[in-house]
């Protein structure tokens, strides 16, 4: 390895050792990089070993055994760890090989002293072999774990894990998936826990295991909460809600109440505990539990009562849309429930999916123009009603607003960019094929930072890369993340000494296009070597 000079040069490169810091850190949490530039130099090695361990994500079963391996023979590696996501485990290994894992793990986590974030969410890694050897971890201040207790013992949690003596710092927790034997014990986890915890997480899928008599049991101890995100309990009423929220004592700042069964006549009293909540994150109710229109009114008056509101998210699935929401394209009298109708009312949605597929495959295949009456769609509409309310009560002060299955007109795009001046980050469900409407309406958001457009494949819009080139040529300078479906891109700009070499905007194979400043606007794909996910699809389908 080269040796960097008196004058703070490093001599392989010739670059000022004082600005190799800054280059390193865009390559955080890109591994396979952060471990190539470790090999250019001492010096290299010396700002690229901090950043390639402070985050381990472990997603590969044999990089598991490797990096436990190297954390334990080297304990200075193991204390510049900061995260550590447990997300894989080698469950094929021969039971000796097993249990030599689970040792190196152990060990490794008595000289991770620095650790501050650990996920551990592989079902059957955590283990009663494991657990009661756990060390402390005086740093740790955010826990995610699997609540399957079928290999660990719910009560060890609470004394070894849990336990002030054990993490005291710890603020936020989440619980993915809890089981019956968990929730039972989830009062003294509480309890452990104690008003130090801000942040209490709770994800399901579609389960009744979270109550209302077990959400207010944990109440009393949890008054210390700033963040309280329930997910996919689906007996959970603002019965159960109310008590956790009367122990913050109106300090709650982000709220995600997700695929619950509260009934929109209870928002109102929800909203008088929740004087300061900045983030707002709430599904459809349950099939047959409201009206569309009760359902609007009573959104748009809860809003209305969030005075600090600057983050709103609102989403639906294909299980909880409620009856009389879906387009008006369908029959009006079909319900989900196929047992009502003996199973006609799902035969008759089904075969209008299918004729609609074999159009739209026959128009791919033989390129004629696509039909011009409107499409099926089986998303709810969004509330003309409810969007002005929202855009006059909080419009002026919104940061975020991500609206999920919800058919959003490109009029209605147009009132939220017009009446939303601070949006940094919108995520729209649109249906209508007007790209240059799109565009002029997008142009008028001076902020935005990240734009994210959802369709139907059913739906008429389509938007190619060059169309989105487009939307981020003129949108802000700030925009810097853009999406389209299941797809996303980062945008660059920057200014090129071969500018008057880009291409004519209009040509389709050019991926770059030349500002009017001169700079120039590029889209790069998603970089998965980060080890990251576009938060934006991580929406919870509760």
């Amino acid at each position: 390895m080269e040796q960097a000079n008196a004058d703070g040069f490093d001599l392989g490169t010739r670059l000022p050792l004082e600005i190799l810091p800054h280059i390193l850190s865009h390559l955080s949490w890109r591994v396979k990089d952060l471990a190539a530039c470790a090999l250019v130099a001492r010096s290299w090695n010396r700002y690229a070993t901090p950043l390639l361990y402070a985050r381990l994500f472990l997603r590969d079963q044999r990089r598991v055994r490797r990096v436990f391996a190297s954390l334990e023979a080297n304990k200075h590696l193991a204390k510049l760890v900061r995260v550590l996501e447990i997300r894989v485990f080698p469950f094929g290994l021969p039971a000796e090989e097993l249990e030599k894992l689970e040792a190196s793990l152990l060990r490794s986590l008595q000289h991770c002293e620095g650790l501050e974030e650990l996920y551990w969410t592989r079902t059957g890694s955590l283990t009663d072999r494991v657990v009661p050897d756990l060390p402390k971890l005086p740093s740790l201040h955010t826990l995610e774990l699997t609540g399957s207790s079928r290999f660990y013992t719910p009560a060890s949690i609470t004394t070894h894990l849990l336990a002030p003596s054990k993490t005291p710092n710890l603020r936020h927790f989440s619980l993915v998936l809890p089981d019956r034997d968990v929730a039972a014990e989830l009062p003294n986890w509480a309890s452990q826990l104690g008003k130090k915890l801000e942040s209490f997480s709770v994800l399901c899928q579609h389960s009744a295991i979270i109550t209302d008599e077990l959400l207010a049991r944990i109440a009393e101890h949890l008054s210390g909460l700033r963040r309280l995100s329930i997910a996919g309990c689906k007996w959970v009423t603002a019965e159960g809600l109310l008590p956790l929220l009367q122990s913050a004592k109106g300090q709650i700042r982000e709220l995600a109440i997700e695929g619950l069964a509260i009934h929109p006549s209870t928002f109102h009293t929800l909203a008088r505990c929740l004087p300061h909540l900045v983030s707002l994150s709430i599904t459809y109710p349950r099939p047959n539990l409201c009206s569309a229109s009760e359902h609007w009114q009573a959104l748009a008056s809860f809003v209305e009562d969030l005075p600090d509101l600057q983050a709103f998210t609102h989403y639906t699935s294909s299980w909880n849309t409620p009856k009389g929401m879906y387009s008006e394209t369908l029959d009006s009298d079909q319900d989900d429930n196929d047992d009502d109708d003996g199973g006609t009312g799902a035969e008759r949605r089904h075969e209008q999916l299918q004729q609609q597929r074999r159009q739209t495959s026959a128009t791919s295949l033989s390129w004629t123009p696509r039909p011009t009456q409107p499409p099926v769609m089986r998303e709810p509409k969004l509330s003309a009603t409810f969007l002005r309310r929202l855009i006059m009560a909080r419009g002026a002060q919104l940061s975020k607003l991500r609206i999920h299955g919800i058919a959003t007109s490109t009029e209605q795009l147009g009132e939220v960019c017009s009446g939303c001046p601070q949006l940094r980050d919108l995520v729209l469900h649109l249906y209508e094929s007007d790209k240059p409407s799109i565009a002029a309406s997008i142009s008028h958001l001076p902020k935005l930072a990240s734009l994210h457009i959802l369709s139907s494949l059913y739906a008429d819009l389509f938007l190619s890369e060059d169309d989105l080139r487009h939307l981020a040529k003129v949108a802000s300078p700030e925009l810097r993340q853009i999406g389209f479906r299941n797809r996303v891109w980062l945008v660059e700009r920057s200014s090129s000494p071969m500018a008057d070499q880009v291409g004519d905007p209009g040509d389709d194979d050019n991926d770059r296009w030349r500002l009017q400043d001169g700079r120039i606007v590029s889209l790069n794909r998603w970089d998965m070597a980060a080890g990251t996910f576009p938060e934006v699809l991580l929406v919870v389908r509760a």
